[in-house]
């Protein structure tokens, strides 16, 4: 199970049944490569405890890559369309509003992103009539290291959809 626009794009994959619930996690790669512009819908927030991570007040967040070699764009999350609540909704978003991710520390745009999702146990999943399966994942996290001065945002996306 990972949703269908990103499976193509995930290496390194590593999952775990927890309780029932499967934990995927990946990163992601193309051309071969793992260096990503990020872009972003949402504010900008640092905690003590957290680190930086991304909100909205009216939970919209866009998360978006852009391969540094060929220029594909591909949607790492929308808060509007994906995971549990949203699964069966069609993308509507405005991709002019995405800002650049700018590394806090060597002010770069160029990372390597992890992503893990959860997923509630497939029978239930199945037994609540959910079509997109793939798609029904109850918590995001996304994490980006920069990949010119190593610095970690851990957790920039820690989103519970269900």
């Amino acid at each position: 199970m990972l949703p269908l626009k990103i499976k193509p794009y995930l290496i390194n994959i590593y999952e775990e049944i927890d309780d029932g619930n499967s934990i995927i996690e990946g990163e992601l790669s193309c051309c071969e490569k793992q260096e990503f512009e990020i872009t972003y819908d949402g504010l900008i927030k640092k905690s003590f405890l957290m680190g930086t991570y991304l909100y909205s007040d009216d939970n919209k967040l866009v998360l978006e890559a852009k391969c540094k070699h060929c220029g594909r764009k591909i949607l790492i999350f929308d808060s509007s369309t994906d995971g549990f609540s949203n699964c069966e909704k069609k993308p509507n978003r405005n991709v002019s509003r995405l800002k650049s991710f700018d590394c806090k520390k060597c002010n770069k745009n160029n990372y390597t992103v992890k992503i893990k999702y959860e997923y509630s146990d497939i029978q239930e999943l199945i037994e609540e009539g959910i079509e997109n399966i793939d798609n029904a994942y109850s918590w995001i996290w996304v994490s980006l290291k920069c990949n010119e001065c190593n610095s970690e945002y851990r957790k920039l996306i820690d989103f519970e959809t269900a």
